[in-house]
């Protein structure tokens, strides 16, 4: 029995709170969620840290709060020295049980040095294998001269280093990812190939709102509005369908094409482009949708899917995430480049899914279904044991937490 609640630090980069990171992506509105769940829920026996894996502050100023959850920045003053020896006696003052990451990026390393002996999780929900930045390496914004900001790769392979770090030392380190498909990735991502890679499924946080779709045809499209996303594609999808109701959610990381983003303009007038929607506005629309359509030229498992299928609307895409589009939706094939050669393909599995309301609905059905039985908080919780507990840490949730998103 454990005298003192688990203290958990979560590392990440986004925070879905443009305060703190730029954009709000399906990462960032992962922390929050489980932070949230934590502290609302007391009888767990968990306090959140949270450690932001970018942002250096003033040493003055360095804690935070999101939501109520403390969080801390890397002290920013005029010794790089003097930095990390005061960033190292917060982390070490903050009591620290466990380490998760949201996902792993080289900034990251400090922290993991800064806590040499903190059994650490890497939660692995986008690991781009050398393959997959080769095809994101492709995209190009029509019209645009140079490469977009968001298609410039990352080499995370230095966590080859602070792995091997862990076993010369007896860390215990494990990696999760949330869905089986991600698991080939981390391999060629990270550069090691760790005995086991564990299952750890994210939970939604997603109010049950009425499942009544609009009663004209309406497409939404969810995420951020960068370049890697290709909003334009959807664009000019809403063009080629012009009966139909196109919604756009979502905001940029680069707002401005001279950071290599991209700028909207001329929306056709079909399409209507409401920014970032806090719920339950979000999932209302989400509901009401027929379709979500996802015109990425990379994803792993967006939280963006699991949201729609929880709110029945299928998914049309040129992104199969581990079969999940062609299971619950129709996948268009893939379309590297600037995409624009996949908008027939996605006019054409759209207008036959509207066409056809029974195998719509049924779609829907079954992803919701599925979901649910997947990606709920009782599974986050004994997934999120069992790791704790094969590294030598004792905690188990005493109750499963009540929501609409947790099965009974």
């Amino acid at each position: 029995m454990r005298r003192r609640p688990l203290r958990l630090g979560i590392l990440s980069a986004e925070f879905f709170d443009p305060t703190l990171s730029r954009g709000r992506g399906g990462f960032g509105k992962n922390v929050p969620t489980v932070a949230s769940s934590f502290r609302t829920h007391p009888e767990l026996g968990v306090e959140v840290v949270l450690i932001h894996g970018f942002r250096r502050s003033p040493p003055d100023a360095v804690w935070t709060s999101l939501d109520g959850v403390p969080l801390l920045m890397r002290p920013a003053g005029t010794s790089r020295w003097s930095d990390w020896i005061t960033y190292c006696r917060l982390l070490a003052a903050a009591r620290l049980d466990a380490l998760l990451t949201m996902d792993f990026s080289p900034p990251f390393r400090g922290t993991f040095l800064a806590l040499p002996r903190t059994p650490a999780i890497v939660w692995a929900h986008d690991p781009r294998t050398p393959e997959d930045w080769t095809k994101i390496a492709t995209l190009r914004i029509p019209g645009a001269r140079g490469r977009p900001s968001d298609s410039r790769p990352v080499d995370c392979r230095s966590f080859r280093f602070l792995y091997t770090l862990a076993d010369w030392t007896g860390r215990p380190l494990r990696i999760a990812v949330p869905g089986a498909f991600i698991a080939q990735k981390v391999a060629p991502t990270y550069g090691v190939v760790p005995p086991t890679v564990h299952f750890l499924p994210v939970f939604l946080d997603v109010p049950d709102v009425p499942r009544m779709k609009a009663k004209w045809p309406r497409v939404i499209f969810l995420g951020r509005l960068d370049p890697i996303k290709r909003p334009w594609v959807y664009w000019e999808l809403a063009r080629a369908l012009p009966d139909v109701e196109f919604l756009c959610l979502g905001e940029s990381y680069y707002p401005y094409e001279q950071d290599g983003g991209w700028t909207p303009s001329d929306p056709p007038a079909n399409l209507r482009v409401l920014g970032h929607l806090d719920d339950p506005a979000r999932a209302e629309l989400l509901a009401s949708s027929w379709l979500l359509v996802n015109t990425s030229i990379h994803e792993a498992l967006p939280t963006s899917f699991l949201e729609a299928l929880f709110c029945e609307t299928p998914i049309v895409s040129c992104q199969d995430a581990g079969g999940l589009v062609s299971r619950f939706g129709r996948y268009v094939g893939r379309f590297d480049g600037e995409g624009l050669a996949a908008v027939p393909h996605f006019a054409d599995a759209v207008q036959r899914l509207l066409d056809d309301p029974a195998c719509r609905v049924d779609l829907g059905r079954e992803g919701r279904e599925w979901v649910i039985r997947h990606y709920n908080a009782s599974g986050f919780l004994a997934a999120f044991s069992d790791l704790l507990s094969g590294m030598g840490l004792r905690w188990h949730p005493p109750i499963p937490v009540a929501g609409a998103n947790n099965p009974s």
